[in-house]
């Protein structure tokens, strides 16, 4: 079980952004990046690392996730400007997934979602595959953009293992049909090595998987 609810909450400048608090409560079809590191990590410091890159931390609570994460672990996304639609993360795996698999559909509807809210969350999924297509065509590099490319996230976790010792970082991408703190995600794990061929990895990176990046 996660140690997140017995840890005090962190003050920092990034603290009066209430849109980071609101987001994770916010029902909003999205991609959204979220972090795993071990327990004992000091937030603050991970936080100091990523503004380095524009991003912050938000704490998420997450039960559904927590009970899959080992004990201690501690479930963070490293906010930028608002959701990381249009990330490079798993772009060439994107590009051969235009259908939805029927699993999750019936995983919808066990939740209780009505067909009327299937077929917005359908619409709203190619609306913004559609958008993410545009954005890495049409995008200009900008510092916060590069920190968003695979080779970013590859500096980003080097830096945080480097700075902190830490000797893993976890990563992982969904696509979400609801609030990041309720959403109901089910995930697996995957270890893969702190190297040259990482940037490619995370071009491949699969969905709901924890990509745990060890030295």
């Amino acid at each position: 079980m996660s140690l997140l609810g017995q840890r005090p909450a962190i003050q920092s400048k990034f603290d009066s952004q209430a849109a980071h608090v609101e987001r994770s409560t916010v029902e909003k079809m999205c991609h959204y990046i979220t972090m795993v590191v071990p327990s004992k990590t000091s937030l603050s410091e991970c936080e100091a690392v990523l503004s380095d890159f524009h991003r912050s931390i938000e704490q998420l609570g997450n039960i559904h996730v927590e009970k899959t994460l080992k004990s201690g672990e501690i479930y963070f996304h490293p906010a930028g400007k608002d959701c990381d639609c249009g990330t490079a993360l798993g772009s060439l795996r994107r590009g051969d997934e235009g259908r939805v698999d029927k699993a999750t559909l019936d995983g919808f509807r066990k939740k209780g979602w009505s067909e009327t809210k299937i077929a917005r969350w359908l619409a709203e999924r190619d609306k913004v595959r559609s958008r993410e297509q545009r954005i890495q065509a049409q995008r200009e590099v900008t510092a916060l953009e590069r920190a968003n490319d695979p080779d970013g996230w590859c500096s980003i976790i080097g830096a945080l293992q480097e700075t902190l010792g830490l000797k893993y970082v976890g990563i992982m991408l969904h696509w979400y049909g609801g609030g990041m703190s309720s959403e109901k995600i089910e995930f697996t794990r995957c270890n893969v090595p702190l190297d040259e061929k990482l940037g490619n990895a995370l071009y491949h990176m699969e969905e709901d998987t924890l990509y745990v990046v060890q030295k």
